[in-house]
């Protein structure tokens, strides 16, 4: 009879292949040779190794294993800084700061063999990998980052800044300024308008074309300095550059009149036209100019008067049409609005503290 029992034999062909396949699944798999290409897929990976930590930040360094198979040299490919909080991100100043510094621990680990280095540092809330292997294709960029380079032993310098988080907040803040700007400018118009009972705002070219129409009535006019011709009569053309040349007589003013770039917000009455003589200028000859006696005035301390006129006015106002009756809060500023404040008025009816009665 014969034994059919299997014997062990290590020759033999089925129990070398047995031994083979039980190794290949019991050995480790370690990240040196993951980092070799160990994963089947053929490509470097990048070793990721703990630097200890800077500024309180967890500091890595990133390496490529055909450089360094263990992660251990210096050949350093990007410095990343995780554990960084947004709020420090919207910081330029103290991203930089937090880069410079990473980028100084980087040389004291790794002491650069020339007189120039440079090294990518970047910047992350979290970064995926404190100690290990990653693989190229799912390694990127933080959204903050830079070359921070140094030479010759100078303090680093931070270049090729990339920082959007800080970036969207100042065009945040940019454009809240912007509005706040806007609506103080709107205020300050139409404060001015109350308080000194503007009748029509107008243009210098407005006042050249036709002084009679508005005479006997308060006018407000952005002018800027052409030339003082006495201690308290000037020449002036329109705050606006753009707006053309055309020149108005001021009385009453000084040299204190006009702000930034000679503009102001003068408010008077048109007197028509004058000759020289009738405004007291001996010896000069401006022919029959369009006369206007200021006063009240505010020196702008914007140019252009953009302190008064920076906002859209023009949704508002008309320029050379009368403005409408003003409450305090600017509630009022519609005929419609005037007269239902003028009705209850009459009527006795306003609340206290309403829009009609803080008129």
């Amino acid at each position: 009879m014969r034994n059919t029992e299997a014997k062990y034999d290590p020759r033999h062909p089925i129990w070398a292949t047995l031994i083979i396949l039980v190794l290949a699944l019991v050995m480790p798999f370690t990240p040196a040779m993951a980092a070799k290409g160990g994963s089947g897929t053929g490509e470097n990976m990048l070793i990721v190794t703990d630097r200890g930590n800077v500024e309180g930040f967890k500091l890595l360094f990133i390496q490529s294993s055909d450089v360094s198979g263990d992660g251990s040299g210096c050949t350093v490919r990007e410095v990343v800084v995780t554990g960084v909080p947004a709020k420090l991100l919207e910081d330029d100043d103290a991203v930089k700061t937090l880069m410079k510094r990473a980028f100084s621990k980087t040389i004291v680990a790794c002491p650069p063999k020339t007189g120039f280095y440079s090294v990518t540092v970047n910047l992350w809330e979290s970064f995926p990998v404190l100690q290990g292997v990653i693989s190229p294709s799912n390694y990127q960029q933080a959204k903050v980052n830079a070359a921070v380079v140094s030479e010759n032993g100078q303090p680093p310098e931070v270049r090729v800044y990339r920082n959007p988080v800080a970036e969207r907040l100042s065009q945040f803040k940019s454009q809240n300024d912007r509005s706040n700007r806007e609506a103080a400018a709107r205020t300050a118009f139409y404060e001015l308008t109350r308080r000194e009972n503007v009748h029509v705002w107008l243009t210098t070219a407005q006042v050249a074309r036709d002084p009679f129409k508005w005479q006997d009535k308060t006018v407000a006019i952005p002018v800027r300095l052409h030339r003082m011709l006495t201690s308290t009569i000037a020449s002036v053309v329109d705050a606006d550059p753009t707006a053309g040349f055309s020149q108005v007589l001021l009385t009453n003013v000084s040299s204190d009149t006009f702000g930034k770039d000679g503009s102001a917000i003068v408010v008077g009455r048109p007197l028509g036209r004058k000759s020289s003589a009738d405004v007291g200028l001996s010896g000069q000859s401006y022919g029959d100019a369009p006369v206007v006696q200021v006063v009240v005035y505010r020196a702008c301390e914007a140019q252009r008067c953009l302190d008064y006129l920076g906002w859209r006015y023009s949704d508002e106002v008309k320029w050379g049409v009368k403005m409408p009756v003003l409450c305090a809060n600017h509630s009022c500023a519609t005929p419609s609005r005037s007269a239902e404040c003028s009705t209850r008025r009459q009527a006795g009816k306003e609340a206290e503290g309403s829009a009609c009665s803080r008129t």
